[in-house]
């Protein structure tokens, strides 16, 4: 398979399809852009849109740089680690874009570095930093891929405790336990990539939004939350099958009145840690944006 043959399928995911993810001509040597269209589903439990919005999005500009640039088309490439530093209050318009660089390819570790930079219109979103490795898995066949979601034009319903994308995300509502705050993820169908498994995109979603519920626990009614900065390593790839089910559980490192850190891992049923990630959440006051 060509790297053009890997780009083309990448947009034919499931995840991709369904999150409104779709790749941009060629224009600038060395660096691919993705375009997404947010949906009103894909807000917060408050309405607005954050990180959570746009990690798919992320993982596919990053995560395909490997295959553009590598020089390795028959390889697979699977995203092990992203880091995000994001502005937290910028606005989010209807499109959001994501253009992306293959820094390093290391055939000795078969690993590849590259950065990307998240913009809505002329708003700075994010910048990430993407590490992937290659994988000896075979893709899923084109017409075996399970069709996208097709979420209702009002988003659908939204919990007390989480909002339209956490619901069809399958995340659960949080609840305190001695030392932590945890909740229940049952992957969907639609989140899985060409490989079987669930798009490193939307196990970054998956920890963003369960932040982000865990931190709005935290700071309690007259504030909201937004991620600053989220560090990730996917070290098992999550799997969508039917009665997957997968606890997410965050304890406090800090909890100042500037910075909200968090250790958010999910686990299974065996306690093995699928995902690891370091969270920093900025509170404000809900009266401060009026």
């Amino acid at each position: 398979m060509s790297s053009t043959d890997h780009l083309a399928f990448l947009g034919k995911e499931p995840a991709s399809v369904t999150m409104g993810i779709h790749q941009q001509p060629l224009s600038v040597p060395g660096e691919i852009t993705y375009t997404q269209q947010v949906q009103p589903w894909q807000k917060t439990r408050d309405g607005h849109m954050s990180l959570p919005a746009y990690c798919a999005l992320i993982d596919t500009a990053a995560g395909s740089a490997a295959y553009q640039f590598s020089g390795y088309s028959s390889t697979e490439w699977v995203v092990s680690r992203l880091s995000v530093t994001c502005a937290p209050w910028a606005p989010v318009s209807e499109v959001v874009s994501a253009t992306s660089r293959c820094e390093h390819v290391d055939t000795v570790t078969g690993t590849a570095s590259a950065r990307a930079e998240v913009f809505s219109g002329e708003h700075f979103l994010a910048s990430v930093s993407c590490r992937s490795v290659s994988a000896d898995r075979i893709r899923v066949n084109e017409e075996d891929l399970v069709p996208e979601m097709k979420p209702g034009p009002d988003g659908g319903h939204a919990t007390a405790w989480t909002g339209p994308f956490a619901d069809h995300l399958g995340v659960s509502a949080p609840s305190s336990t001695a030392g932590s705050i945890e909740q229940l993820w049952n992957p969907q169908e639609w989140q899985s990539n060409g490989l079987g498994t669930v798009q490193g995109g939307l196990v970054l979603g998956v920890v963003a939004t369960s932040a982000e519920a865990a931190g709005t626990l935290l700071v309690g009614d007259g504030f909201r939350v937004a991620i600053s900065d989220l560090n990730l390593d996917i070290l098992r790839s999550p799997q969508v099958s039917e009665g997957a089910e997968y606890r997410i559980v965050s304890t406090v490192v800090r909890q100042g009145r500037r910075l909200v850190v968090l250790s958010t891992e999910i686990v299974d049923g065996g306690g093995r840690v699928f995902a690891r990630g370091a969270v920093t959440l900025l509170p404000r006051t809900i009266e401060g944006e009026r």
